[in-house]
């Protein structure tokens, strides 16, 4: 055997071996991976869990938040038995934390009115719930891991956060509920609360809405909103300055109820001196003077050139039957709309006309309403059907007669 053979041999011989190394080498490996696998299946576990609380907490808030229109109470209890009917890592979601607050849309704040501890104060008004599910060790349903223990991690706390607010519907204060029809008239807006309109520069809040179609014609303008009803329609929208986009809700209200107001009982009609009566219509012989209280007019009004009612004070009429206002018509001698309130009784009707300039807030849902001739109208009008009809007639609507703003209101998440 030659000399390199035998140096050969004993080199492999004498060579450390490595087969013990790769052993030690594959079983941390496999430690390794078996903990990454552990890790990732408890945390997709707490990530399946986390949605489930995410779908029980939006339920909750939207839940709650509906409530809010009943009592805030309401909207707790809501708020709690929706979230119970959702369930997280195969158990009811128990122990929601519900809040109660404001919600500030241009900042995107919850402000905590009630931190749900505690009795709900009966007077508390709120306009967003804030709703919290989870499984802590806090709540005493902390979420157990399958193979975190073995790390020293038996289990975790996982929770979701949703907020739900109401928020009001705009409309406007020129509402026609089953349709508005403007034939060379216009409408803008004012605040009384600031002063006359002729101190003011007109305003571009003449918002006009409906159930129905909004009616443009001819010389007519609207500097404003018009918004009608869902799958409704306005003609001629480049006659509006604002938005003509179709409500996605109908309005809400509620007829004028008699009984309800008892003001055909109740009422200050004995005090309107007899001349003023015609067959039991209003119908001013001259100047027929109405002082602070409710005036219940069961067959209307009419005027003629030399009759016009003055209002002083807080002054109420709830009218049926047929009316027609026209020369001087009525006169609100503060010149503030939110100081004449008019009821219409379903079925009745009003047509204002002539020169009359007229301050009022008019509610009459089922009652149809004309303004005609060269009359200017200051305030809010709710009717069934309005028509704004003439070259000079006039709508200005009162922005201080804000509930005419919000005839509505829409739940939606918010974070």
């Amino acid at each position: 055997m030659s000399k390199a053979l035998k140096r050969a041999q004993r080199d492999v011989g004498t060579k450390p071996s490595r087969r013990g190394l790769i052993t030690i080498l594959t079983v941390l490996c496999l430690v390794l991976v078996m903990g990454f696998l552990a890790f990732s299946l408890d945390w997709g576990y707490m990530s399946v869990t986390h949605c489930e609380l995410q779908k029980a907490a939006d339920a909750a808030a939207l839940a709650g938040a509906r409530a809010l229109d009943t009592s805030a109470q309401a909207a707790v209890d809501a708020a709690t038995t929706w979230a119970g009917k959702n369930t997280a890592a195969g158990s009811a979601v128990t122990k929601p934390l519900v809040e109660l607050g404001t919600w500030d849309d241009t900042t995107a704040t919850f402000t905590v009115l009630y931190t749900g501890k505690g009795s709900v104060d009966p007077s508390l008004v709120a306009s967003a719930v804030r709703v919290t599910c989870s499984r802590t060790a806090a709540n005493g349903n902390a979420l157990t891991l399958f193979f975190a223990p073995v790390l020293g991690a038996g289990s975790a706390d996982v929770a979701a956060t949703a907020v739900s607010a109401r928020t009001n519907i705009d409309c406007g204060y020129i509402i026609g509920r089953t349709v508005v029809t403007v034939n060379n008239g216009n409408v803008d807006s004012y605040n009384s609360s600031v002063g006359t309109y002729a101190q003011q520069t007109p305003g571009n809040r003449g918002d006009v809405c409906s159930d129905g179609n909004i009616m443009l014609r001819n010389n007519s303008y609207i500097n404003g909103d018009a918004n009608p009803g869902p799958g409704g329609y306005v003609s001629n929208p480049s006659l509006v300055s604002g938005n003509t986009d179709p409500r996605t809700t109908r309005l809400k209200w509620s007829p004028v109820q008699l009984n309800g107001v008892n003001a055909s009982a109740n009422n200050n009609n004995s005090s309107i001196n007899s001349k003023h009566w015609n067959k039991g219509v209003l119908s001013p012989n001259g100047v027929c003077v109405l002082t602070t209280g409710t005036y219940y007019l069961a067959k209307g009004m009419s005027f003629s050139t030399k009759g016009s009612i003055q209002t002083a004070g807080q002054v109420r009429i709830v009218m049926d039957g047929v009316s027609s206002i026209s020369g001087k018509g009525i006169v609100n001698s503060t010149s503030i709309p939110g100081n004449l309130r008019i009821e219409m009784v379903a079925g009745s009707s009003a047509t204002f006309a002539g020169q009359s300039q007229f301050y009022a807030d008019i509610y009459g849902p089922e009652a149809d309403i004309k303004i005609d001739g060269n009359a200017g109208f200051y305030g809010a009008v709710f009717a069934q059907t309005l028509t704004l009809s003439s070259n000079n007639a006039y709508i200005h609507g009162d922005e201080a007669l804000s509930s005419y703003k919000s005839l509505g209101s829409k739940v939606m998440l918010v974070q």
